[in-house]
């Protein structure tokens, strides 16, 4: 497949500008060029950077929620959201101000630069870095375990969600603006699934 280059908006139009960053900034050491210094500032550092949350285990059990540790355990996420590590915010923005994304050979490749240096990695190295696999339980419709079931109340959740007990396929039109965007994650990025995205299942009510 040939290597096509999602535009960015730094590369819409315009010259490249090798002018340096003004080096009576703290932060200049860390862009090659004014331009990135400039597009940081004016998109990037009024920006918060949220700080990451990470997993603990036993909360699952504490608080009764068995059935959302195993589907994390058999999508082999608990790992990787368990770490708990330092994190640096000016360099998170930076990285982000200069992010840019390209497909090559049916790949995913991220590069960002950090001062002069220029980092890539494809989507199959950060799966492997963080032991990523989608061949765990299947969340679809019809593929509810019996287990779930058993540990899971519909009343409780719709009753949560202000959903109609009745509809028989609730939809995400139901939910409001911050649970949706949870879903969206949910469905197309922690526990991808192949069928309707926008059905609402009992599992998805759970882990969310």
């Amino acid at each position: 497949m040939p290597r096509v280059k999602r535009p960015t908006k730094k590369s819409r139009g315009g010259s490249s500008s090798m002018e340096p960053p003004p080096q009576d900034h703290p932060l200049a050491q860390w862009f090659y060029n004014k331009e990135d210094f400039d597009l940081y500032h004016s998109d990037f550092a009024s920006r918060k950077v949220i700080p990451p949350r990470y997993l603990e285990p036993n909360f699952f059990d504490h608080h009764h929620y068995p059935n959302l540790l195993g589907i994390l355990v058999r999508q082999n996420l608990v790992n990787l959201l368990k770490i708990k590590d330092s994190y640096y915010p000016d360099l998170i923005a930076i990285a982000y101000t200069t992010l840019d994304v390209e497909f090559e050979e049916d790949d995913l490749v991220f590069s960002f630069k950090i001062g002069k240096n220029t980092y890539a990695l494809e989507s199959s190295e950060l799966s492997a870095i963080w032991s990523l696999n989608y061949n765990g339980e299947k969340v679809e419709s019809g593929h509810t375990s019996e287990d779930f079931r058993r540990n899971y109340s519909k009343e409780n959740a719709c009753t949560m969600f202000n959903i109609p007990i009745g509809i028989p396929k609730p939809t995400v039109g139901l939910l409001n603006v911050e649970h949706r965007l949870l879903h969206y994650f949910l469905t197309y990025v922690l526990i991808p699934r192949s069928g309707n995205h926008s059905l609402l299942l009992d599992e998805d009510l759970e882990i969310i």
